[in-house]
């Protein structure tokens, strides 16, 4: 198979070249040096999630906005956000109109900010100054950021993406002190938390909730993939969604298991409050196990190291279950409605795909300062400071994994998708438009109600009941038949 081959090639370090074009066309190289001295000077500013490195800061001042000025005539100014705060900071920004040109999100968010036309149309844009973007990332990713004919977003990574967050990142050198190499059931995964935990009292077993993984692990049968408030069961005929919450036994065992690791300490209180903040704890070196994204052994290892320096990370799965694909990408690049200047922030967006050495200049810095390729074509971070984050612009075919990365991670990676299936959800992006007042209610309850009842952290028998009559009353049910209705409708039209 050509998804296969191309693994293959990505595990011996060989890849140079995209191996096929989009049916748009097998485009040229795009705006080059010489080209820039015909463009005007513009200043891009972007909000970034995270917190800025020092190396990042000294790079986008000196090196990277010197080869902005010379290839491109820009200078690019970046706002950093915590990841705790960034999502809220984000839609204060889009919402107010300040000056923003791009932004980054996951998929998960498309139909909002479709809804509050927070993006602006991408075709024009790409076909006249993001031929390379095109060039590089597979034409059926593109499902995933198009809405009613119209290219919305960038899906800018193009990895696997087989049952990305229903896996568990886990530091497998916190793993091998107790004796343990793996684990693929619930009941070994608490008997490895209980012996870490017992081994180093100053780590902390969970950084965050683990929904997706518990929700493959308590549907064995049932095949579930969520979406929002909703779910679909992969495994039986038909595109019907049902509601998430009514599934009263997922939730019951999903609340049960949480508050007993809760009650251990294994959960910090710190997820009740700073639920988006699990990729920071776990890089602060003192957390075990995380929700997994499949490449997060590789991009968050350097993070991790810098708290943990023997760290290493791999990622496992519960139960036997074949992986689904739902998404295309989850890392979407939106131009915003208040860009002084889309053509450029495209051209800005083409420059990092065109070359090899453009993307690794802008992910890993300036060879021989920040990294230097060994002869297998591995990669050597020299700095471990983040620059652009490598997750939001990663693409197979220029990908680099790390000399020190974990070799078992790089052997799953070998497999990862072999008997990986197309989920139902795979490229559907639903609208919530005709829904709207419901889904600011739901969002709601869900946020300050369902969340903390499912993460273990509310008594699941004296509240269930109340919060789905909340449930009820903010128009889950309607919501429920839209999202049916949208996905049929979208199956329908594409033959599947």
């Amino acid at each position: 198979m050509k998804r296969i081959a191309i693994l293959l090639l990505v595990l011996l370090f060989l890849l140079t070249a995209c191996t096929a074009a989009p049916s748009m066309g097998t485009p040229p190289a795009s705006t080059s040096s010489a080209e820039a001295v015909n463009l005007e000077p513009y200043v891009m500013t972007v909000l970034y999630p995270g917190d800025i490195t020092p190396r990042m800061e000294s790079f986008i001042a000196g090196e990277f906005n010197q080869r902005m000025t010379e290839e491109l005539n820009l200078t690019v100014e970046i706002s950093y956000s915590p990841w705790g705060e960034y999502f809220n900071k984000l839609d204060l920004m889009l919402s107010s109109g300040e000056p923003i040109d791009w932004y980054w999100d996951g998929a998960s968010s498309f139909a909002k900010h479709l809804s509050k036309k927070h993006c602006v149309k991408l075709d024009d844009l790409l076909q006249n100054y993001g031929k390379d973007v095109l060039r590089m990332i597979p034409e059926e990713n593109w499902t995933a950021t198009t809405n009613d004919g119209k290219i919305m977003a960038i899906p800018s990574q193009a990895m696997p993406q087989g049952d990305k967050f229903y896996t568990i990142l886990a530091r497998t050198d916190l793993m091998e002190s107790v004796g343990v190499q793996s684990f693929s059931t619930l009941e070994e995964f608490e008997s490895l938390m209980g012996q870490v935990s017992e081994a180093h009292p100053d780590v902390t077993m969970l950084a965050g909730a683990i929904n997706g993984p518990l929700i493959r692990w308590f549907s064995p049968d049932t095949h579930i993939r969520t979406q929002n408030y909703v779910y679909v069961i992969e495994n039986e005929e038909g595109t019907q969604a049902y509601s998430l919450f009514e599934n009263k036994e997922l939730m019951r065992s999903i609340n049960n298991k949480m508050a007993e690791w809760v009650e251990k300490g294994w959960v910090p209180e710190k997820v009740l409050t700073e639920r988006n903040n699990d990729v920071t704890r776990m890089d602060n070196g003192n957390y075990a196990f995380m929700v997994g994204a499949i490449l997060r052994p590789q991009e968050r290892l350097p993070s991790v190291r810098k708290n943990a320096p023997d760290a290493q990370l791999r990622e496992f799965s519960f139960g036997d279950q074949p992986r689904y694909k739902e998404l295309a990408s989850n890392e979407f690049l939106y131009i915003t409605p208040q860009c002084g200047n889309p053509k450029r922030v495209m051209m800005f967006f083409n420059w990092i795909y065109q070359t090899e050495e453009n993307f690794l200049f802008t992910c890993y810095g300036v060879e021989g300062k920040d990294y230097t390729l060994n002869e297998n074509g591995s990669i050597e971070r020299l700095s471990k400071d983040d620059l652009w984050y490598d997750w939001m612009f990663n693409n197979i075919a220029y990908a680099k994994f790390s000399s020190d990365v974990n070799p078992d991670f790089v052997s799953d990676l070998e497999h990862w998708e072999d008997d990986t299936k197309l989920s139902k959800l795979y490229g559907f992006a639903f609208d919530n438009t005709p829904v709207k007042s419901e889904v600011a209610q739901i969002d709601s309850i869900w946020k300050n109600k369902v969340l903390p009842l499912v993460d273990g952290f509310v008594d699941f028998d004296s509240n269930y009941d109340a919060i789905l009559a909340e449930l009820k009353a903010a128009g889950i049910d309607r919501y429920t038949e839209e999202f049916t209705k949208q996905l049929t409708e979208y199956h329908a039209a594409s033959g599947s």
